[in-house]
């Protein structure tokens, strides 16, 4: 990703968390760029585009060098070309080590950066996998805790039905207990009745009786006399 690409406020969150993260380390060492990101909280293209332009900046000074005349060159008018060939060509090298010390720094600081990197894709493609996991049991657990409520709903609604069946039987049971006990009531209140019938019977019957022992023992007295 070019540093350009990205939103002037996600660069602005960037070089200040890299600007602190550095302050805090007293300057000695660079901030990673991992360390960066967590801090601008932004994704890890962004940040390592915008800390290459930040230390590279760190690193190399924008001020154009300008090579003055050497002051030996000036006082030197009246020496030989030679010399002014010789003068020139240890600048010429003094330039070119400085530059050559200066691409070697930066090439460091992109190892090292690369390395950053690729420790902090490391460590977040580990915290993905460790929350895909977890996530995993998780879901698991839920699974598991679903499949027992099923079985604990599925025998509870069987003892609703075994109970709902036997209140059924017992209704059943109840009401014909509740017949039997009318026909009872029933048989009981005809026996009741014929008892009174019978007694009734029996109390015409004894007064019968008597008036029949009565007469017997009228008609006895008549007969007695006749017979003498």
């Amino acid at each position: 990703m070019n540093a350009t690409a990205i939103p002037a406020d996600v660069r602005d969150r960037i070089i200040a968390a890299a600007n602190a993260l550095y302050e805090q380390a007293e300057r000695e060492s660079f901030p990673t760029v991992d360390a960066v990101r967590r801090a601008a909280r932004v994704d890890m293209n962004a940040a390592s585009a915008v800390m290459r332009e930040w230390r590279r900046q760190q690193t190399v000074q924008a001020t154009p060098v300008v090579v003055a005349i050497p002051e030996a060159v000036q006082q030197a008018q009246s020496q030989a070309l030679a010399a002014l060939w010789t003068q020139a060509q240890e600048l010429a090298n003094e330039s070119l080590r400085a530059a050559q010390a200066s691409w070697e720094t930066e090439r460091a600081e992109l190892d090292a950066m690369r390395q950053e990197m690729a420790a902090a894709y490391e460590a977040q493609a580990s915290e993905l996998e460790a929350a895909q996991e977890r996530a995993t049991q998780m879901q698991h657990a839920v699974e598991a805790a679903a499949d027992a409520h099923r079985e604990q709903l599925e025998s509870l609604r069987a003892e609703l039905a075994a109970a709902v069946t036997r209140a059924e039987r017992a209704e059943v049971r109840s009401g014909e207990i509740e017949k039997r006990v009318a026909a009872l009531e029933s048989e009981r209140d005809a026996a009741r009745l014929q008892a009174g019938e019978a007694r009734e019977v029996a109390a015409k019957l004894s007064g019968q009786l008597e008036a029949v022992q009565s007469q017997n023992t009228a008609l006895l007295a008549t007969l007695k006399p006749a017979a003498k």
